[in-house]
């Protein structure tokens, strides 16, 4: 109908909660090296962990290994997304955080 608002307020929310999430990322990487845990070593625990468990459930989905033979692509897009995050998470630990989160 013309002259009606489109009702945006789910957008607004889902905008919201990605700058909070995004916004707040950087605070357990700095308490964590803080106490001497270096970032890169944090994401690795975190990304093995993340392995394991989605690891476990493909394996009582019963997802099929081979799916990732059929897109090879896919490795290079997991490489790339695991390599920005690396780059992320050491940045705001020892950069300026305000800078990092808004590149």
């Amino acid at each position: 109908m013309p002259g009606t608002v489109p009702h945006t307020s789910w957008a607004v929310a889902a905008l919201l909660l990605n700058a909070f999430v995004w916004g707040l990322s950087w605070w357990p990487f700095k308490q964590l090296e803080s106490q001497g845990l270096h970032p890169l070593w944090t994401t690795a625990i975190v990304y093995g962990l993340s392995f394991m468990v989605m690891a476990l459930w493909g394996k009582l989905a019963r997802i099929p290994r081979g799916a990732w033979r059929a897109h090879p692509g896919l490795w290079w897009l997991l490489i790339a997304s695991g390599l920005t995050n690396v780059g992320f998470n050491w940045a705001v630990t020892v950069g300026d955080v305000v800078r990092v989160v808004l590149l």
